[in-house]
């Protein structure tokens, strides 16, 4: 079987779901729970978790659904990006097990942002960032949301720098909000200050370091 799935979430996820939607719950976890074992210490997907929970709701075993929705909480976000229409169905009952699962949200306002719904997407996010305020990419996401989709400057530059200043090693961050300052009409000397004082990060971006050049000629 690892063949044929390849050894990779989103292909265990449909097998799983096509168990699910036979009624045959146990042999869905019992597939989720191989796909976990067999990371060898890397991070699992955060869906496996929240898939693995939903299953155990099927399967009326709260208590265990609870410690999974938990694990999927907690668990590093990086390149989780929910794409099936099913898997807003798993985060939202995991949301009704735990309201305060601030991740469940984002990974929502991921989805729906993805699909063109950009007010749910901004909802969910903005629902994610008042459960956990020390989350820097919700933030990045909604200033990128604001500007972009509501036309709010103020929000999309508080959001960007409250995002920056979660994560201030996070070059990427620092390039959107050296862009948003430029389309803001900030003054060349003031967005070379924040690019100098951040010197080590402009070095590391080649955008960044294009952008810190022609301020210099500015």
């Amino acid at each position: 079987r690892s063949s044929a799935t390849r050894r990779t979430f989103n292909n265990y996820a449909e097998y799983a779901l096509d168990y699910a939607k036979a009624g045959l719950y146990e042999e869905a976890l019992r597939l989720l729970k191989r796909f976990e074992s067999e990371q060898n210490n890397h991070a699992v997907n955060p869906l496996c978790y929240y898939y693995t929970g939903w299953l155990f709701m099927q399967l009326k075993d709260p208590a265990s659904a609870k410690i999974y929705f938990d694990k999927g909480a907690s668990a590093p976000a990086d390149y989780c990006f929910p794409s099936k229409t099913e898997d807003v169905m798993i985060l939202k009952a995991a949301i009704e097990v735990n309201p305060s699962d601030a991740k469940a949200y984002y990974y929502l306002g991921n989805y729906w942002y993805a699909h063109n719904n950009h007010t749910e997407a901004i909802s969910c996010w903005e629902k994610s960032s008042h459960i956990d305020d020390q989350f820097p990419t919700v933030f990045r996401n909604l200033s990128l949301a604001y500007y972009n989709k509501l036309h709010d400057k103020s929000n999309s530059l508080a959001a960007m720098e409250k995002a920056f200043r979660l994560d201030p090693a996070d070059a990427r961050v620092l390039m959107e909000l050296d862009q948003l300052y430029k389309q803001l009409n900030y003054c060349h000397w003031e967005r070379l200050q924040a690019l100098e004082f951040h010197a080590h990060l402009t070095e590391q971006s080649h955008d960044l370091y294009l952008e810190r050049v022609t301020l210099y000629n500015q």
